[in-house]
């Protein structure tokens, strides 16, 4: 069912455009200093650090790709960098599926600096596509307003560490546009490339069955299996199990910094095993309320992709705050019909942020409170769609 905006909502928006114009120029000034940090600090970055390091040892067919100690002495040989002592060695290695590392071989023949400035040109090029698209899609977001809820402050981080992030909701905005426009094997096609970083789908994949869109998993395997080879033929078995567990180390890694709920459990010292499953029960009453709501999704993808990464944001296990560009989905779709409150959470998240960088680490909560409150009111909207729903079929029964 369509999302109807409320009258007051136009009218809010004229009464406060200079405020939200301010605000939209604050996000855009906030990017573009983080552009400039990676810039002035390029060996500070994920991308030189990680993804250009694994597509020089692919196109150098230097071996260990996944390699604790290969990737170390690389590190230090080609840039100077050594870990410190005292810090979790299995934070600092590349631990992407083996075909992203087959993506960064062209800019590997660059110098590190160089091409930083491409990948960062091509990472403001994908975000402002993905606005673009978004807002021809669903013409009520096409407002400045937007750019608070494209543009967040931790969102932002993912320019300065240069990650891939961004790349990852430039695909999952075309899979969504697609998905609306019921091209649903070209939509999971490009959703598979989404696999360079499982945590962020691991939600969405299930609740695609659940929902019953058999064609868009039809094209997530098929885009799936292909990767698949691709990496099987970059690294062999034994290099896919050398993934395999260092993305079991680098999960535990960074645990305690995760900004969702798993960190919070971390802080309590509740052992892993009991973390997972907290997560899987969490991810498994979203499933549920997703069949529930079936019928409430249908020709409604931002709706899905909203209340999904929104529950993906709050119960993954290795959530930080570059993560939360994906929190732009659960506003869009919020904003469609309650553009003031969309606006008033896109300035939370920011300030939370700014909170949570100041306040001790075990106290830092801030972002996962808005995100827990994002989830919840992305579940009345379901609910208050339902109940639309419901009472249209009484009315058509009774006409």
């Amino acid at each position: 069912m369509p999302i109807m905006r409320p009258k007051g909502s136009r009218d809010w928006m004229q009464e406060y455009r200079i405020v939200i114009w301010i605000l939209g120029a604050i996000c855009i000034g906030n990017l573009f200093a983080e552009v400039l940090r990676a810039v002035s600090a390029p060996f500070e970055t994920d991308y030189v650090l990680f993804f250009r390091l694994a597509g020089y040892m692919v196109l150098h067919n230097v071996h260990g790709l996944y390699c604790l100690s290969c990737q170390h002495q690389l590190m230090a040989s080609l840039y100077g960098v050594v870990i410190r002592h005292g810090v979790d060695p299995w934070v600092f290695i590349f631990a992407n599926p083996p075909f992203v590392a087959l993506v960064f071989v062209p800019l590997a023949l660059l110098s590190p600096a160089a091409g930083l400035d491409v990948y960062l040109g091509l990472a403001l090029l994908a975000l402002a596509a993905s606005g673009v698209l978004l807002m021809r899609q669903y013409p009520r977001l096409m407002h400045p307003s937007s750019l608070v809820m494209l543009c967040s402050f931790p969102a932002m981080q993912v320019f300065a560490l240069a990650q891939i992030d961004v790349f990852m909701f430039a695909v999952a905005s075309v899979g969504c546009v697609l998905i609306e426009r019921k091209n649903h094997v070209q939509a999971g096609m490009l959703l598979s490339l989404a696999f360079a970083k499982p945590q962020l789908i691991w939600i969405l994949i299930p609740a695609l069955a659940v929902l019953r869109l058999w064609r868009v998993l039809l094209g997530v395997a098929a885009g799936g299996l292909l990767l698949f080879l691709l990496s099987l033929l970059t690294v062999g078995w034994a290099g896919l199990l050398e993934w395999i567990r260092a993305l079991t180390h680098i999960g535990y890694g960074v645990s305690f910094v995760t900004v969702s709920i798993p960190g919070v459990l971390v802080r309590l010292h509740l052992t892993h095993p009991v973390i997972d499953a907290a997560s899987c029960f969490l991810a498994a009453g979203c499933l549920l309320m997703l069949a529930r709501y079936r019928n409430s999704f249908a020709g409604d993808s931002l709706g899905l992709f909203g209340v999904v990464f929104a529950v993906t944001l709050a119960v993954t296990p290795h959530i930080l705050p570059y993560n939360l560009v994906f929190i732009a989905f659960p506003l869009l779709a919020l904003a469609r019909s309650r553009m003031p409150l969309a606006v008033v959470f896109g300035c939370a998240i920011s300030c939370a942020y700014l909170l949570d960088v100041v306040v001790p680490l075990q106290w830092s909560v801030a972002e996962l409170v808005v995100v827990v409150v994002v989830c919840m009111e992305m579940f009345r909207m379901v609910g208050q769609m339902k109940t639309r729903d419901q009472v249209g079929r009484v009315e058509q029964t009774t006409a």
